[in-house]
Order: structure tokens, then sequence, then C-alpha cells
């Protein structure tokens, strides 16, 4: 049981999946056009109105944020969305060379709320044999201000660059 598309094998035999659940997710697929849906999203549609809500009317194009491939999607909002990534992106490397050139920082605070620290710290993890002396990583992954201070306790917050952050816009 497995499926290729761009490259990438998925392979699902191990899990309970059969003939006939694939067979059904795909008809639920095409019942629900999830193939146009996507593509108005990945276009910058507004896909996730829901009434009386006014800030789910807004285009959802963390998709477009990630769009680092050869043929990008050409719509204005996603096109918008793509460079402003881009922007980001070259912002954090010179942010990252900072901090790699200096030892003013000691310590990075991961905050991710609702699963959002999963995907970091998965990558944290895989490479943690790969980290610098006397650097920390601390993940917050939830709202409880006593996880919050405790790991504000840890942190030596003097060992920062105000200017580095007021330099670097948004991150």
């Amino acid at each position: 049981m497995h499926i290729e598309g761009c490259g990438l094998k998925l392979f699902f035999g191990t899990e309970r999946v059969t003939d006939v659940t694939v067979n059904a997710l795909f008809d639920l697929a095409e019942e629900t056009g999830v193939m146009s849906k996507m593509s108005a999203m990945q276009s910058g549609e507004v896909v996730n109105f829901i009434e009386g809500y006014e800030s789910e009317n807004r285009p959802a194009l963390h998709t477009a944020m990630r769009d680092f491939f050869e043929q990008r999607q050409t719509s204005a909002p996603a096109k918008e969305a793509t460079e402003l990534a881009y922007k980001e992106l070259e912002k954090l490397k010179d942010f990252l060379n900072d901090i790699e050139t200096s030892n003013r920082f000691t310590d990075l605070i991961q905050i991710g709320i609702g699963g959002s620290d999963l995907g970091p710290k998965a990558v944290y993890l895989g490479i943690e044999a790969f980290h610098k002396p006397h650097r920390k990583v601390h993940f917050l992954s939830n709202v409880d201000p006593d996880d919050g201070a405790r790991i504000f306790r840890s942190v030596d917050l003097e060992k920062h660059s105000s200017s580095s952050f007021q330099n670097r816009g948004r991150l």
C-alpha cells in the first residue's frame, strides 16, 4: 500500500488502511471538491469564511508563504505572500548569521501553541547532537503562565541585543 507523487513515496501498509478505505477517501475528496478548494486556497481566495466572525474572512495564505517551488502560485495575493516570505527569510538568515558570529545569544525560546511546536521540536531533536555548547533551546507549547514563567526564569534576558530585534521587523 503506497502512493507516489512529486518524487515522494508514501507507504501506509502498516496503517489500518485497506483498498476500501483508500477508495472511500478518494470518493469523499471528489464529492467535496477538495482539489478545487485546495487550488482556491493556494490562489489566495477566502475559503475559511465563518458568518459573523470577521477575523475568518481572510485568505489562508500559509501555503503561499511556503511556496519555494519552481512553479509558484501566480495569483496576486499568493505572489505577494510568497515575496513577503522571501524577504522575511532573508531577515532571518541575517539574524541567524548575527547569532552565529556573536556570543550574545545563549537561549532560543520557540513558542508554538496548539501543536505548532511539533515541527520545530522534531527538527531540533533530529539535529540535537550538533548543538553548540552553552546554548539552550526551550519550547513553550501552551498558554499556562507557570510554564512560561519557568522558562523565562531560566533564561538570562540580558543575553540579547534589543537592536537586533528592533531592526529586523517582524520575524
